[in-house]
């Protein structure tokens, strides 16, 4: 594998994920446990314990009662990056330098939002604590595997698992082939990020506040004060 990858780790879900179509070349995937660990221990040098550690009390794969060393899967979105750049700290850039650190600023950009506007429209249409625990941009270099950018996130919300039903795919599928869902409003994607944010507080209080913002913001326009409030 010498061409770039990009590859998310998709928290507090089950199988019925799969059935969710994304938009683009990103793919949801079923994968072993025991190989996205092997990819996530040698991308971050950590032991594999840790990312037990993480799956189990961080990332939504321990709360079905179960002990997480029985998990067998987990569910991923990956997606083939072939205009990936050269990473900005490798030697064989040289003189391109700036113009590869651009490059794969805007790719890691491009991607994450893509991801965020799909993960989105998932969290309106049904409940559960669907999250992007991990994200990670790499590739396959020397026998190894080379890590270009990562983030990770940490499931603080109450950890409910998000089932998609049948007689819902159609429309959900529908949904995520329509366009981006955060626009050139600033007052509707300040609403967004209000309801993203109640995703990662820890108490539902806050998140109950967050989601109150969110609220007044749609039934605002942001051009003047605030003409409708929440109650």
């Amino acid at each position: 594998m010498n061409e770039a990858r990009y590859l998310a780790l998709i928290g507090c879900v089950n199988r019925t994920i799969l059935d969710v179509q994304l938009t683009g070349d990103f793919k949801i995937e079923k994968w072993p446990v025991e190989k996205f660990i092997e990819l996530y221990c040698d991308l971050t040098t950590l032991p594999e314990v840790e990312a037990w550690i993480r799956l189990d009390n961080e990332w939504g794969y321990g709360i079905d009662g179960r002990s997480i060393y029985q998990l067998e899967n987990v569910y991923v979105i990956s997606k083939c990056l072939p205009e990936y750049p050269m990473p900005h700290f490798s030697k064989k850039m040289g003189e391109n330098f700036l113009t590869n650190f651009q490059e794969t600023d805007h790719i890691q950009s491009k991607v994450m939002l893509e991801v965020k506007d799909m993960l989105t429209k998932l969290r309106l249409f049904d409940d559960g604590s669907i999250a992007i625990c991990y994200e990670a941009f790499y590739g396959y270099e020397d026998s190894h595997y080379e890590m270009y950018c990562a983030k990770e996130e940490n499931l603080f919300c109450e950890k409910q698992v998000y089932k998609v039903k049948k007689k819902n795919i159609h429309i959900i599928n529908e949904i995520l082939q329509s366009g981006p869902i955060f626009t050139k409003h600033k007052y509707i994607n300040f609403a967004l990020d209000n309801f993203s944010e109640s995703y990662r507080v820890a108490h539902p209080y806050l998140g109950f506040i967050s989601l109150m913002m969110a609220m007044e913001a749609i039934f605002n326009d942001g051009k003047n004060e605030l003409r409708n409030k929440v109650s």
